[in-house]
């Protein structure tokens, strides 16, 4: 009977320790996910992800006047460096003065920006510097992606005016179109690698 006993004893002393352990285990968990939750690191991609979604839907019913931001200075290093006028025309964009270029909306590089800055976020996470630094650091490599994108920007805008007598050749089929397109993913692409090595070599390489 005694035997018996212990025996219950002994299993029911294995279950406790097996459930603290369980227990434990829980807790360390939890505050393993509290202190995910309350990093710098899942703040800057949590307000990354809502600021690049929140800038998609806004794009959506953007008006042309709603992306001067973006649109006039890269207006301006197009006329720079092409040598040519354009005239902002109020709901349609900035127009050469021959009316054959028009710096409109889809010209505007908004989905290049998003690609950047979430690029420029998520290569920052792995910096371990004092909060304020990083934020700073942050707010650079932001301001980066946006001069990187109008930047990008122009050299599509002015490899398309260089390529405009191709495409004039083969405008009565869809060749135009594709060498359009496929200007515009070699520049973008480029830019895009550029700007990862020159956060990754400049501002990142000073604090790694």
């Amino acid at each position: 009977m005694c035997l018996k006993a212990d025996k219950t004893l002994n299993k029911w002393n294995r279950m406790m320790n097996n459930f603290r352990l369980t227990d434990n285990r829980l807790s360390d968990s939890a505050c393993k996910i509290q202190e995910t939750i309350f990093s710098l690191e899942f703040i800057f991609a949590l307000t990354a992800f809502v600021g690049v979604l929140t800038l998609k839907l806004w794009y959506q019913t953007a008006e042309v006047v709603d992306l001067l931001w973006i649109l006039y200075p890269t207006s301006k290093l197009v006329s720079l460096f092409s040598g040519e006028s354009f005239l902002f025309i109020n709901g349609q964009g900035f127009m050469r003065a021959d009316s054959l270029v028009l710096i409109n909306k889809g010209c505007s590089g908004i989905n290049f920006l998003a690609i950047s800055v979430s690029l420029a976020v998520y290569t920052s996470l792995h910096i371990k510097i004092a909060p304020f630094k990083k934020t700073i650091i942050l707010v650079q490599s932001v301001f980066v992606a946006y001069c990187i994108t109008i930047a990008a920007n122009t050299s599509r805008i002015l490899g398309a005016m260089s390529l405009a007598p191709v495409q004039d050749i083969f405008s009565s089929s869809k060749i135009a179109d594709k060498l359009h397109m496929a200007e515009g993913m070699f520049v973008y692409l480029f830019f895009l690698i550029f700007l990862f090595f020159l956060l990754k070599g400049g501002i990142y390489a000073r604090n790694p």
